[in-house]
């Protein structure tokens, strides 16, 4: 029988998603050189980049259930990840090889044949989720014992990955450009998500208001001061307002659990995550030849973000019917 979904999760991951767009569009942007000193464009990103991917490994956590029969889920995992991770992949990778006289960066066909262990652009994400979800299964979580050890293993990873990340292994690749590092970065608050997410979700529900403004205002400030002063970035800054977002996003998506778009794009955020990029890519092209652009960046942004999270859940759905 099919698991009934919860309305919040799903906002929450439609907005997730959308902010991920938000992000990468602003990457793109600085990418191919336009907008590097617009604080719009700048501080958007850096909001964004705050906590949505915190938002989404905390889900994650919370919807991880182990059955009994672990081979099974490992093979369903493998089937939900590695396939869309290594298809996807190679026609990115081919999309950039294609239009690399347009592209921000180009790459070479050992970037393709390294994606075992450095996965290209945003295809991490599908990377690090199958790595954590894999490691999962062979993890008991059913003590206290159990539950200390995950979690003070994730904070150690996460706490040494800064230290480690710039150290060049060959060629460009350096330490951070490692799936592995991306495991290290996220793991943490998928652990939290696992042991902790239904009690910080029964918490937070039982005190919407307060979150809602407390997290919200915190949140704005936090990113606000980071913007100003970036000295202070640091792993426990990252951690501080990853939680916030996270409280954030829970309690507003609490609240508009009944706004149908963003819970029918909770349930297609995969196709979205994946396609979008082509969309970008071409957007931003098409809108710089057409210099439908303005000084701030909003048109772009907005323009952006809309037709790269659109046009892949139309696909989808023509690809259902």
């Amino acid at each position: 029988m099919e698991k009934k979904r919860v309305d919040w999760i799903d906002v929450a991951k439609g907005i997730a998603i959308i902010l991920v767009v938000v992000g990468h569009v602003g990457s793109s942007y600085h990418g191919s050189g336009q907008y590097v000193n617009s604080d719009f464009i700048n501080f958007s990103q850096q909001f964004v980049y705050s906590f949505h991917m915190t938002l989404f490994m905390f889900i994650s956590g919370i919807l991880f259930q182990k059955k009994s029969d672990v081979s099974v889920q490992r093979k369903q995992l493998l089937l939900n990840y590695l396939v869309p991770y290594v298809t996807f992949s190679a026609v990115w990778w081919l999309f950039k090889f294609v239009m690399s006289g347009f592209a921000n960066s180009s790459l070479g066909v050992k970037d393709l044949l390294l994606i075992p262990v450095f996965p290209i652009s945003f295809m991490w994400f599908l990377y690090a989720l199958l790595i954590m979800e894999i490691v999962q299964t062979f993890i008991k979580t059913d003590s206290v014992k159990a539950e200390v050890i995950q979690l003070g293993t994730a904070l150690v990873l996460y706490i040494i990955q800064p230290l480690i990340s710039e150290i060049h292994l060959f060629g460009k690749y350096k330490f951070s450009d490692l799936g592995l590092s991306d495991f290290m970065i996220n793991w943490l608050y998928f652990s939290i998500g696992v042991i902790f997410g239904k009690r910080i979700v029964s918490v937070i529900e039982k005190n919407r208001l307060a979150t809602l403004f407390g997290a919200g205002i915190a949140l704005v400030a936090g990113n606000l001061l980071l913007y100003k002063y970036p000295v202070l970035d640091s792993r426990l800054c990252d951690f501080i307002l990853g939680s916030l977002g996270v409280s954030f996003l829970i309690t507003t998506s609490q609240y508009l659990q009944s706004v149908r778009f963003l819970k029918y794009l909770g349930k297609r955020t995969m196709p979205v995550y994946v396609l979008q990029g082509y969309f970008l890519a071409a957007t931003r092209i098409v809108l710089g030849k057409l210099h439908l652009v303005d000084s701030f960046g909003i048109c772009p942004l907005i323009l952006c973000t809309a037709v790269s999270v659109l046009i892949p859940v139309v696909i989808y759905e023509l690809c259902q019917r």
